[in-house]
């Protein structure tokens, strides 16, 4: 089942531009539900208000929201498609259990980048985070009683995920190869307070149990 913010793209993709009320109409959500969505949407760039509104009685133009160019240029492209299609015909080809050790490879090759002489916890955690950045994760870290967490705000792979779920291995395995250390996915695409979904990744303490 698709999300209401994907509802909300898909159907902004089929039009130029819509007000919140007209959202609202189309995809039968209050008035409030529609504004905490586009608000979300907002913050993280995939839309973007457009100017030229209709006014209301009062004389003040109502808001048009449209597709942002930074969503569109990473829309128009066809690869989760190409990616999903590769996925499947890799697996097909070298069964289960050497396709887990193809992902375990393909881990170690995007985690591995960066200064691999670094052995202090915290630097390799900031060097993480910037080259988890890179490849679009959103993410961020901090501290906590059991071991510091990584958090993703972002899911590359989202379009692929349903029906690629190992795609959350191959992060996890990314991870270990970045930190070197254990790490456990602890939360998959959990709301926030704000209603965000956000993956939660921890570092397993040396000695713990």
């Amino acid at each position: 089942m698709k999300s209401t913010r994907e509802r909300i793209l898909e159907t902004l993709q089929t039009r130029e531009a819509a007000t919140a009320v007209e959202l609202s109409q189309l995809l039968n959500l209050t008035a409030a539900d529609m504004r905490y969505h586009l608000t979300a949407l907002l913050a993280e760039g995939s839309i973007q208000r457009l100017d030229g509104g209709a006014p209301q009685k009062r004389g003040r133009p109502t808001t048009n929201y449209g597709l942002s160019q930074e969503y569109l240029k990473h829309d128009k492209h066809n690869l989760d498609t190409l990616t999903s299609a590769m996925l499947e015909e890799i697996n097909n080809i070298l069964g289960e259990n050497d396709f887990k050790e193809f992902l375990g490879r393909l881990a170690e090759r995007m985690g591995r980048k960066g200064n691999g002489s670094l052995r202090n916890p915290t630097r390799l955690l900031f060097q993480a985070i910037q080259r988890l950045n890179a490849m679009n994760y959103q993410a961020r870290w901090e501290a906590h009683a059991q071991a510091p967490r990584v958090i993703f705000s972002h899911c590359p792979y989202l379009a692929i995920l349903e029906k690629h779920p190992e795609m959350c291995q191959l992060d996890e395995a990314m991870l270990e190869k970045m930190l070197g250390s254990t790490v456990r996915q602890a939360a998959k695409r959990k709301p926030d307070r704000s209603g965000a979904l956000q993956c939660i990744f921890l570092m397993e303490r040396e000695g713990a149990d």
